[in-house]
Parts: structure tokens; sequence; C-alpha cells
């Protein structure tokens, strides 16, 4: 390790799926920064978060814990009866406090979520006024969903340079500057809001909806989904209520969104590079968690399709990563800042699921055989999710993925069962096949141990 600890630049975006990426394999995505940034470090390919929604799964980051120890498991009113996971739920400290300590406190711009206290929190200003409009540009009528009227697609009649994005590059711009002038390390975390709703973006960056090429689902698949997401997810997401036309219009908006922050994440790389910081400095890049397209009749997140339950994760430091690494064992998000940690000369607390994923790139320790996440919807901001719903649990392999209810409050599991390498897309409904009951039970099984108290991280991984 260096005698300086090394700088950290932390950006993260909300709601941002793999196949956004050009390094996850995306012929359409246009993101050549953050493909850089893959190119010279290391990528994650299967990195699970640990609740498809943003601060459930934040507070895990940040803690390093599983989402029903910590009890933040939902987003919204307190469930109407008491969970059983709340009985045994306790507060866990923010592992970013390791960094305050060492005289580093983390600074954070826009939105923060999960201990917001606990950062030197920077607010943003709004979009620029300015008569700039991009007028050469093809333009789109906004797309909304149909039940909470959010917006999915369509153009924003803004420059791109007076967004508030811009703004947001503009201020870490400004921080780098002004640390590198000091000489004093740093913790910086960029969070972009998009590509959350309102999904719109300025003309230049809408992709060509004709290059995107996702799955729009069968009547045969959606008739063979669980009963929850039939009657409730479905309506909670109105995605079924769009026209083609609209989804593919949607789906070129979201791309495009992603397109649009990679290019303010040149300006950041860039600034790291003028200012000479770029050889002590940990570049990461993350999500919350991903987003439905409507590749299984479901838009936004709160289920666990791949597309929503894997984030991208970057890390790069030159001189200390491998470049080019890409990694297709299974990690969770609850590992990223015990990773972080590790790289910094610190020690990751021995009480945290969470662990160091130093030893799995240096070839030492295995990924995890099994990757959890979970979410209460019975305490959902939304009506349509709370009644006849509880808490819902996922294991995933690099094989299959089983998820169901796992609450005494829900009278059946209306599970799902996918096999991941055949079906990649999660269509085929294979929970009540009597052919696929060993699997079901061996993933139940995983899914118990991991809902005992306590769970300790994977042996073969703790040491950094």
């Amino acid at each position: 390790m260096p005698q300086q600890r090394p700088n950290i630049l932390w950006i993260m975006m909300d709601g941002c799926r793999t196949d956004a990426l050009g390094c996850y394999g995306s012929p359409w995505a246009q993101t050549p920064h953050l493909d850089q940034i893959a190119a010279n470090g290391v990528c994650f390919r299967n990195a699970v978060v640990q609740c498809p929604i943003c601060v459930p799964s934040r507070h895990a980051m940040k803690t390093g814990q599983y989402c029903h120890r910590t009890g933040r498991i939902y987003y919204g009113d307190p469930p109407e009866i008491t969970p059983t996971y709340a009985d045994s739920a306790q507060d866990y400290p923010n592992l970013l406090l390791h960094w305050t300590r060492a005289g580093m406190q983390p600074i954070n711009l826009s939105k923060s979520s999960a201990f917001q206290a606990d950062w030197d929190q920077r607010e943003i200003p709004g979009e620029r006024t300015s008569a700039r409009r991009h007028e050469d540009d093809v333009h789109h009528d906004p797309v909304h969903l149909s039940t909470y009227g959010w917006q999915i697609g369509g153009t924003q009649d803004i420059h791109v340079d007076d967004t508030a994005e811009a703004l947001l590059t503009e201020q870490a711009v400004g921080i780098l500057e002004e640390r590198a002038a000091s000489g004093d390390p740093f913790f910086l975390r960029v969070s972009y809001q998009p590509p959350h709703v309102p999904i719109r973006v300025p003309p230049p960056f809408m992709m060509d909806p004709d290059t995107i090429d996702l799955p729009w689902p069968t009547e045969v698949a959606l008739a063979k989904k669980p009963r929850f997401e039939r009657e409730q997810l479905r309506v909670y997401a109105g995605t079924l209520d769009l026209s083609e036309e609209q989804l593919r219009i949607a789906r070129a908006t979201y791309y495009g969104m992603v397109s649009m922050i990679d290019y303010f994440i040149g300006k950041l790389v860039a600034c790291l590079e003028q200012l000479g910081l770029r050889d002590n400095t940990i570049v990461a890049f993350s999500s919350d968690h991903g987003q439905a397209l409507g590749e299984n009749g479901l838009h936004k997140k709160r289920n666990f399709y791949d597309p929503v339950i894997r984030a991208p994760l970057l890390l790069s430091w030159p001189g200390r990563l491998p470049q080019g690494m890409v990694l297709e064992e299974g990690v969770e998000m609850i590992d990223f800042l015990p990773t972080l940690m590790a790289l910094s000369g610190m020690t990751p607390p021995g009480d945290i699921a969470g662990c160091s994923l130093l030893p799995l790139i240096r070839g030492e320790a295995p990924g995890r055989e099994v990757t959890f996440a979970e979410i209460d919807y019975s305490g959902s901001l939304f009506a349509p999710l709370r009644e006849r719903s509880g808490r819902r649990v996922m294991a995933r392999t690099a094989d299959w993925k089983l998820e169901y209810f796992k609450d005494p409050r829900v009278a059946e599991k209306d599970g799902s069962l996918y096999n991941l390498k055949e079906d990649p897309w999660e269509q085929e409904n294979l929970y009540y096949d009597p052919g696929y009951r060993g699997i079901i039970i061996a993933l139940e099984t995983a899914i118990d141990a991991w809902d005992q108290v306590p769970m300790e991280p994977p042996n073969s991984a703790r040491a950094s």
C-alpha cells in the first residue's frame, strides 16, 4: 500500500442496469468512458444488490449487512403486522465512518439516502436557466406509465450542458481542483440521479430505438408468472398498457440517459488526469439496483429479475488493480465498501456479512456460490403491493434463481424458478414443474442458512 491513503472517487447512478454499459457486452450501449474505466480495472459481471429499491439497497451497501439484519428492507409506511425479522434486527454502523476517523470525511454530491448525517453533504442546484437548445435534433413526446404517471421516455427541451447533471459535474470538478491544491487525500462520491424517473434526455443523447434488442413477453410466459407478479406488480408497473412504439421510445430514452451520464463521467476522469491525481485515486462505479424495461411485462424496480437485481460494479486503480479483468463470479454489493476499505489499508469489521473482494481479484478465493436479495412489500409506498404480501426472498447461482414469500404473514410461497443458462431473460417459470423440485429444495436450504443469525462472510474471502 502507498504511504498516503488513496483518494476515492465513487461514481454512482440510481437504477442503472448492466446492459446499459458497453463493457457488459451490450452492442447498443454508448458508454465509452465507463468502458475505459472497466478496461483499466476490474469489471464484476454478477454483482447482486441486496434489495431492489433505493434506500434499503444503499443502507445494506453502507453497513455491509443484509437487509433483514438491519430491518431496512422496505421503503414506505410500516407494515400493519410487525414482521418476524424485526425481532432480531439491529443497528449496524456506517462503514464510511472508518474514513472519517482516518481524517477523510466522505463528501457526497446529490442523493445520499442512508446515513445522511455521516456525509459532508453538498447540495446541487437545479437546472441552469439558459436559452440554449438542441434545435436541430429529433424530439419525442413524453411516455408515461399508466398507474402512477411516471415519465419513462421522451426528450427534454434543455441543452445538455444546462442540466442538473452538468451542474453536479461542475461542482465535482471544483472539489477535485480544491483537493489537488491542498494535497489532502479525499473520498468523493458523485451520485447522479439518472436514470431514475423521470426518464428524459436532451435530444443528442436519444438512442435509435431500432438498435435495441430486448424481448417483449408472450402471453404464454406471462400466464406462468407468480400470482403476486400477475395481480399486483403489474398493476404497480403499468407496463402492459404501453404500445409497442411507446416501449421502444422508453427503452431508447433510458439507454440514452445512461450515455449522457457517461459523457459527464468522462469529464470527471479527465479532470483527475489533468490534475495528476489519477495514479493514486481509486475510481469506483456502481448503482443501487437496475431497472426493468418491459422484458417480463414490468417496469422500474421492486422485482428480482436480473436487469433489476444485478448492477454494474467497476473498480480501477492504476498499478494496484489488474487492467481489463472481467470476473463472472457472484458477488454482493455488501462486499463493495469492505473492498474499498481493504484497498485503503483498513481492516473490514468481522461482524458483517460483506467481505473484501481482493482475494477473488487475486485468484486466492472463489466468489459467492449463492447470492441473496430480499424486499418486504408489506411496507411499500404503493397500495397495490401492500396487500397479500410480505417478505419475498431470492437466491441466485450461476445457473438458477429462486424467489418466493418467506413470511408467516403470507399463506403461499407463490414462487418462481428460472434456469439462467437456458433462459437468461427469465421468461419460463419452472417453479411448479415437479422435475425441478430437487433444485428448489437445495436453494431453499441455502436461503434458510442465510436467514439464520449470525451470517458470517465466506471464510475463504475474509482475508484482504
